[in-house]
């Protein structure tokens, strides 16, 4: 991943990072823009990678937090975000207050 995320791999089979993660704030970007209504809630369900390329932007960190994030993410989690025109700020990360009571629900990958 380290590799992958300082363009130190290239394969032609492989979306190159700077694609991936370029591309999901560009979702990101279309989800802020299209949902600009006070108090709108949008709910968008994805894959570990997303998120912490979602939460990695929020927080303006490094680019390798997003792999970092990535495998942290719990199958089921719930992150939230609020956003006001181009600001978007992290309210919780990796949630699972509907898995309590239900530790086998909590599952990587």
């Amino acid at each position: 991943m380290d590799k992958w995320v300082h363009m130190e791999y290239e394969s032609e089979e492989v979306t190159t990072w700077e694609e991936f993660s370029g591309g999901l704030r560009d979702a990101l970007q279309t989800i802020m823009a299209r949902n600009q209504a006070s108090g709108r809630r949008v709910a968008v369900f994805t894959s570990g990678g997303p998120v912490g390329v979602s939460v990695q932007t929020a927080l303006d960190a490094p680019q390798i937090q997003a792999a970092k994030l990535n495998w942290r993410v719990r199958n089921g989690s719930v992150t939230e975000f609020t956003f006001s025109g181009d600001r978007i700020a992290l309210d919780m990360f990796n949630g699972t207050p509907h898995f309590v009571g239900q530790p086998e629900m909590l599952t990587y990958r």
